[in-house]
């Protein structure tokens, strides 16, 4: 800085200055030249007008003076015979206005062209979880000049859902949606992530593989995409192949209460996005007989007339027990047919029996049972006139 004073002052006397010069004025002296702005700051390769003030001892303009114009450092900045500063390069140096023997000083910095915008492509996008995702962003100028060299931040506002690397690649991590931000000396743009997870790819059922009549256990499905990563929140159907062996209590969701009806087997199958699990075969065994309860249509006949028997057995939970078979017997001249009958499917399960009588006397009465499993139930028939 000294040495450009003292070329300055040299060129001043000697009025050879790089950018043009003018005789000194002697009938009007210069006291001081004030240059404006006095620390300018101007984006590389744009331009900058900048003012010389040129005063007497008085503080008075001198109109008529003629300014010659000079840069310290021509690789850095040049200012024309007007006063127009250009930034050539980055860095600082000082431009001199000179007049008369007088000269101002400015310091000059010239600094990258700022970031007016940025665009991040693509602004919208949709990932599967653990998929990896390359966004871009590009910087432009207020002219839509593109900007090189410029550091950018990348950012995520939800990282459960995708997280974003220093270099814009995005990382999918769970369902949902983020907004993946680039930014750039204060401008920014986004993108507008979705993340799917992977689609079912197996579906497979754990739970018990047999169960008492009556009986009920829970079966769950597990569904896994094609990584054999499990997956959550899928829609679940589930379905069995013999409602009067197996009944489902619930048909969606991942778990499923299945009661066990008629003796036998029936397979259960869930299904998930059109991908059908391995069939799981349930065996439904014999309840245990806790009771046999018998009852009639009509508890009193005339003699060669009929009447039905029916008879509900009962296991220790006092819930019916269905496909079951009794054995009917009638006491006296009562008669049953047929001897013996098995009992029905759904809540009305029953076994039945024609009963009839003959030859007997008025008031007199018979016993009607019915028994299985070492267990009994009874009902009087009682012979009217």
């Amino acid at each position: 800085m000294l040495g450009f004073r003292r070329t300055l002052a040299a060129a001043v006397l000697c009025a050879s200055w790089s950018c043009g010069s003018t005789q000194p004025d002697a009938t009007e002296p210069v006291a001081d030249i004030v240059v404006n702005p006095s620390a300018p700051t101007v984006a590389l390769n744009s331009q900058l007008p900048l003012q010389a003030l040129v005063r007497d001892a008085a503080g008075e303009l001198v109109p008529d003076a003629s300014v010659t114009w000079t840069v310290e450092n021509a690789d850095i900045a040049s200012v024309s015979p007007a006063g127009v500063l250009t930034g050539l390069a980055l860095g600082t140096t000082q431009v001199a206005a000179s007049a008369r023997g007088k000269s101002g000083i400015a310091t000059v910095t010239v600094t990258r062209t700022p970031v007016a915008s940025v665009v991040v492509r693509p602004n919208s996008a949709h990932a599967l979880i653990g998929s990896k995702t390359q966004l871009t962003a590009t910087t432009y100028d207020a002219g839509l000049s593109v900007l090189t060299g410029r550091g950018i931040t990348w950012t995520t506002n939800n990282a459960a859902v995708a997280t974003v690397d220093a270099n814009g690649l995005v990382t999918a991590k769970s369902g949902g949606s983020a907004t993946i931000t680039a930014t750039s000396e204060g401008k920014s743009d986004v993108c507008q992530l979705t993340v799917s997870q992977l689609p079912v790819s197996t579906v497979s059922i754990e739970g018990a593989t047999s169960i008492a009549q009556n009986g009920t256990t829970t079966l769950v499905a597990t569904t896994k995409d094609a990584n054999g990563s499990v997956v959550t929140g899928r829609a679940i159907t589930w379905q069995t192949s013999d409602e009067s062996i197996v009944s489902l209590s619930a048909t969606s969701g991942s778990s499923v209460q299945i009661t066990g009806g008629l003796t036998g087997k029936a397979t259960i199958t869930a299904t998930s996005e059109g991908v059908i699990s391995k069939p799981s075969s349930i065996s439904v065994s014999n309840g245990q007989v806790a009771r046999v309860v018998v009852t009639l249509a009509a508890n009193s006949i005339s003699p060669n007339s009929t009447t039905t028997a029916t008879a509900v057995v009962y296991d220790a939970g006092d819930r019916r027990l269905q496909g079951r078979t009794v054995s009917w017997f009638a006491s006296g001249a009562a008669t049953v047919s047929p001897s013996s009958s098995v009992t029905s499917a759904g809540e009305s399960s029953a076994a039945t029996t024609t009963v009839k009588v003959k030859n007997l006397r008025l008031n007199d009465s018979a016993t009607i049972s019915a028994t299985i499993s070492g267990r009994s139930g009874s009902a009087t028939l009682t012979v009217l006139q």
